[in-house]
């Protein structure tokens, strides 16, 4: 466990001083903003299976061809506040004092008037899958997804996918395609976010489209239930009826009344950074169907207000039914004597007539902002790669995540450069849980903050923080440094733990490569945003998508590819903590020494359904090279495999095979039950959901020479779907992290070689 870093006592004249200030101003040191009512029509409803069709018949208009880089205009550097009142002393990490043990009265001594939470189990990683991987389109991924009762939906910049809680895809469509396939609106998406909405039971989305164009838009889509494989409705607001400002990096976050979205706003003609816009919606009209009922605060509208200006707002998502306001967070543009501040803001009134103001209660009259305890660095830390002189481009710590508000607290976190004091050699996650009924009492209003530290030389990059109704948390972020590839990783603590601390570093998927991939735009983009949400069904468990770097497929200058993974951090009782072997990359041409299957020892049959749940794949290496059980390590531990097939000398498709470590909770969702089993001859893998890549089941049989003998059966829409006819010869290789690999060649004309769609390939081994 890791201490807090904590504010220093002040001197007792400045506490008069501060006192003084705080009594002239208590009653009315804050300015309200209100903005303009608008009704905004509906654009369209679309169901999914509808949107999944016409992305299978062809492009949809809007998708950027080739690979691009999104890139987003720098922020204007902070300045002085030049305010007489100066942040607490400072007291450096080294002589921070290690928090007390936790006592019965340390939850009311920390927040008064807020009960303690009931006691709940350590947090530990439970299940994890693939959430969508890179399809070469685009760069970064926007890392974000939501969790519903039955189903995730992960919306990146390239595609959206539902699936089952178990990781079994339920279809899978560009960005695009969910956003302009048969919805009334048209143009470019790019950063999404996706929420669901406990109180409500809806999903809800939201992206901006058509960047840097006089034609810059905001798009909202809600579900009709909780089930997103439903029907959704789409709303379009114009970002600037004047076309002078486009709109950028969405801050969204809703209560019982409101869904708030929040953008910086540039401007078109030099890109300059024009202020902060936000339209708040009264939800019952979009829960309604539409039309909206709206209100626009215009550019500028929080400095109009308090004199600070602000960028990059987060409203927070709300789990407390019974919150009147709908709070946000956002690092001001100011520095108070050096010292950055975190500004606290709020929205009242109705859900037809919001007003936004400061939080009431800032040291600094009228401004909501709150000193942090410690100071930060603008220039981060670039995270390092092992064995390559790319580093990650992991944005500015001018943005934290997504706060959540709840049992009366606001949860958020950023990063920093670290330390403060002396030259910054690492990235930090500062995470804090704050009490705006504290601050607006004392100016205080930190609960408790702490330090993810990863070391020195490691980087954390775009962290997210979710709270349960325990007060339990979990921080998900990437990891890299020199001795680690960019990893998808998460720390945890218990509400019952000291203030200020949380557990180790887990890792949940271990980076695979090196990753640089730009697309000419000279910048190695990683984010820019991550998600770690709380589970509906019970309010206890939590959930994080991280990105990692994937294996590449080639050598070529784009050939690197990311990934992005699903958490569930559960309070069961904590696991062991081995690392799982990252499954083997396939490479660009096939392993020379691999194990041979014997003449006509081997078929493989690759089959394209009319539907993509109907595509199948089976693999089958017969008569094979002498095989000892312990050569094909041990798959109930921490040996993983890779199925891959070439054709022509080129890749062709790979499947991934997980370890039992790799899948601690089991392959069958209804009635959990280990993956992997061992018999007499070797080992079986059983996946009756076809998470992962959609294989179903593995058979090794260990055996003298000519009597070995793998096979590998496959199924549904995760599947790859390469074009046919296929170039000869066709190469099918099982890898394994042990370094043992199998091999059998294809090279005669083929029995069925068929181009599609539907299409089919068939044939024996050589």
């Amino acid at each position: 466990m890791r201490a807090s870093f904590r504010r220093a006592v002040r001197p007792a004249a400045l506490l008069l001083l501060l006192a003084a200030a705080r009594d002239d101003a208590r009653a009315d040191d804050v300015a309200s903003v209100t903005g303009t009512s608008i009704a905004v029509p509906v654009a369209g409803v679309a169901d999914w299976a509808s949107r999944r069709e016409r992305e299978a018949r062809g492009p949809v208009a809007g998708r950027t061809a080739g690979g691009t880089s999104i890139e987003h205009p720098p922020l204007p550097g902070r300045r002085p506040l030049g305010v007489a009142l100066p942040p607490p002393p400072r007291t450096p990490a080294s002589s921070v004092e290690e928090p007390a043990a936790p006592s019965s009265s340390t939850a009311s001594a920390i927040a008064p008037g807020i009960a303690p939470s009931p006691e709940s189990p350590a947090l530990s990683s439970t299940l994890g899958f693939e959430a969508l991987p890179d399809d070469n389109t685009r760069v970064p991924p926007d890392t974000d997804g939501a969790v519903g009762p039955a189903h995730l939906v992960t919306m990146l910049n390239t595609q959206v996918r539902i699936q089952d809680r178990a990781g079994t895809d339920l279809g899978t469509v560009s960005l695009s395609s969910f956003w302009t396939g048969g919805t009334g609106l048209s143009g470019k998406p790019f950063d999404p976010r996706v929420f669901y909405d406990a109180q409500a039971g809806r999903f809800l989305a939201v992206a901006d489209a058509n960047g840097k164009t006089a034609d810059s838009q905001v798009w909202l889509a809600v579900s009709a239930t909780s089930d997103p494989t439903g029907s959704w409705t789409f709303w379009s607001f114009d970002a600037d009826a004047s076309g002078l400002d486009w709109a950028d990096f969405p801050g969204v976050g809703f209560n019982a009344t409101w869904i708030a979205i929040a953008q910086n706003m540039f401007a078109i003609d030099g890109l300059s950074f024009s202020g902060v816009k936000m339209w708040v919606v009264d939800k019952a009209s979009a829960l309604a169907g539409g039309p909206l009922v709206a209100t626009v605060f215009p550019t500028g509208f929080d400095l109009a207000a308090s004199g600070i200006p602000g960028a990059t707002l987060q409203p927070a998502v709300t789990h407390d039914a019974s919150e009147a306001a709908l709070h946000v967070v956002d690092l001001s543009q100011v520095l108070v004597d050096g010292v950055h501040a975190l500004r606290l803001s709020r929205i009242v009134g109705t859900g037809d007539a919001p007003s936004w103001e400061p939080l009431p209660g800032s040291r600094i009259p009228g401004t909501g902002l709150l000193p942090v305890e410690i100071d930060f660095s603008d220039e981060v830390f670039p995270p390092r790669q092992p064995g390559s002189i790319s580093r990650l481009d992991g944005g500015r710590v001018v943005v934290p995540s997504s706060p959540s508000f709840r049992n009366g607290r606001l949860w958020t976190a950023h990063v920093g450069g670290w330390p403060w004091w002396k030259p910054v050699d690492r990235d930090v996650v500062l995470w804090y849980e704050l009490d705006p009924a504290v601050f607006a009492a004392t100016g205080e209003g930190i609960a408790q903050s702490g330090i993810v530290d990863p070391g020195a030389g490691s980087a954390v990059i775009y962290p997210s923080i979710a709270a349960n109704r325990f007060g339990d948390a979990v921080i998900g972020f990437t990891r890299s440094d020199a001795t680690r590839f960019p990893e998808a990783a998460w720390v945890g603590r218990a509400g019952t733990d000291p203030p200020g601390t949380q557990s180790p570093i887990w890792v949940s998927r271990t980076g695979e490569d090196a990753y640089f991939k730009n697309f000419g735009s000279g910048r190695n983009r990683w984010g820019d945003y991550s998600a770690t949400v709380v589970d509906p069904l019970d309010d206890e468990t939590l959930w994080t998508i991280q990105e990692y770097a994937a294996a590449p497929v080639g050598d070529g200058r784009d050939d690197d590819r990311w990934g992005t993974w699903w958490t569930r951090v559960s309070t069961t009782p904590p696991l062991p903590t081995p690392t799982p072997s990252p499954v083997p990359a396939c490479g660009p041409s096939p392993r020379a020494g691999c194990r041979a299957a014997g003449s006509g020892g081997g078929l493989l049959a690759f089959s394209q359904g009319r539907t993509p749940d109907r595509d199948q794949l089976q693999w089958k290496w017969q008569r094979g090279a002498a095989t000892s059980v312990a050569d094909f390590g041990d798959p109930t531990g921490t040996t993983a495999y890779r199925l891959c097939l070439w054709a022509g000398g080129a890749t062709l498709a790979e499947l991934r095979i997980p370890s039992q470590s790799q899948r601690p909770l089991g392959c069958r969702v209804s009635n959990p039950r280990p993956c992997w089993k061992s018999t007499s001859s070797g080992f079986v893998f059983t996946d009756p959901d076809r998470t992962g890549d959609g294989v179903g089941s593995v058979k090794f049989a260990a055996g003298a020479d000519g009597r070995a003998s793998i096979s590998v059966s496959a199924r549904g829409p995760r599947l790859p779907d390469p074009a046919r006819p296929f170039a000869l010869p066709v190469v099918a290789q099982m890898l394994s992290t042990t370094g043992e690999c199998w091999e059998s060649t294809f090279s005669a004309p083929a029995a069925q070689n068929l181009a599609g769609p539907p299409g089919a390939f068939r044939d024996r081994a050589d």
